[in-house]
């Protein structure tokens, strides 16, 4: 932002590199999935009289569970990520339920109405125009 000091990302991973070796890690669905099930999760919301809140930073489990869990978004991310990177040593690869579904390209092809009848409308228009003007002048 303007006006604002920057952040030291970028110095602070060269630093970082002349010593370690860095892996980045895309995020995509770390927070979203129990660490524990991948099963997807959910805002919880909360009651307060006759207002709704939803809370963002703390989740539970979509599906009906036995017990009630309520879990940290920022906690579960950092173990999320945890996993990916143990994974990714092992396997070389991302595990399927972080992966990113393609999109699907839906085309919409909508039909136009044919010019011959707004031609033949037009047409009558300027026909009515020009003989009111004929009788005008007349």
């Amino acid at each position: 932002m303007k006006g604002t000091i920057s952040t030291p990302n970028i110095g602070f991973k060269k630093l970082l590199l002349k010593r370690f070796e860095i892996l980045e890690v895309n995020e995509y669905n770390t927070s979203k999935l129990y660490n524990k099930t991948f099963k997807e999760l959910e805002n919880v919301s909360v009651r307060k009289n006759k207002h709704k809140k939803h809370l963002h930073e703390i989740l539970t489990p979509k599906e009906e569970t036995e017990r009630c869990i309520f879990v940290n978004r920022d906690k579960n991310a950092c173990k999320n990520i945890l996993y990916l990177g143990k994974y990714f040593l092992r396997n070389q690869s991302r595990p399927i339920e972080f992966c990113q579904k393609p999109k699907e390209n839906k085309v919409v092809v909508k039909q136009r109405k044919p010019r011959q009848n707004l031609k033949t409308s037009d047409d009558k228009k300027s026909k009515i125009l020009l003989s009111q003007k004929k009788e005008i002048v007349v």
